[in-house]
């Protein structure tokens, strides 16, 4: 298995091993390339049958030291744990810029499709947005600053704390049976707090 250029992300002596392996192989296919019989380009030379084992030993080490790399950032955020290793290769390469995390929100939040941003403040998360369109206003901004695992937590964190107060608004509406109305109760709040009023009621 030949690994996506993002691997060097991972700085430090990983990074120089892997844009070696890189070097030798680019080096390997332009010679293929100008060799255009196959026997020839592949048991011609016995450097390349001596090349291309320590290549693939070499790949392996990156390869563990990635695997590494990756579960230590889903130890911080277990719920990348959800996605595979080319999807977190690309949430962590484009981690600079916290709007591309919208295309990948449904793979770590339960139907969280969308985060709404501050018009100004290009990193203030706002609100959530689930695949109905619903919002939900966090009680707090969260800033989308730093590790991408850390103010995912956060805004994990944040979410459920901001839901946790719809829910009770919603259940002090509910008390309130003088001036309660069910269609407007249910057209005010997300349909599944919606739905608990209802059991609330029962």
């Amino acid at each position: 298995q030949w690994y996506h250029r993002r691997v060097t992300l991972r700085p430090g002596k990983e990074a120089k091993r892997f844009q070696s392996i890189d070097k030798s192989w680019v080096k390997i296919m332009t010679r293929a390339h100008e060799t255009p019989n196959v026997v020839s380009c592949c048991v011609g030379d016995e450097m390349l049958g001596q090349l291309l084992p320590h290549l693939l030993e070499q790949l392996e080490l990156c390869q563990k030291s990635l695997s590494g790399y990756l579960e230590k950032k889903r130890l911080i955020f277990p719920r990348f744990f959800f996605v595979s290793d080319p999807v977190l290769l690309e949430i962590l390469g484009q981690a600079s810029d916290p709007h591309t995390i919208q295309a990948h929100l449904l793979s770590v939040f339960d139907n969280t499709k969308h985060v709404n941003f501050h018009e100004k403040d290009y990193e203030r998360i706002t609100a959530i947005i689930s695949k109905e369109e619903e919002t939900i206003e966090l009680e707090k901004p969260v800033m989308a600053q730093g590790n991408v695992e850390v103010w995912l937590g956060s805004l994990l964190k944040m979410a459920q704390q901001s839901l946790h107060g719809v829910i009770r608004t919603a259940a002090m509406a509910i008390s309130e049976p003088t001036s309660f109305v069910f269609l407007e109760f249910f057209n005010t709040y997300p349909a599944q707090v919606g739905l608990l009023g209802l059991q609330l009621l029962w």
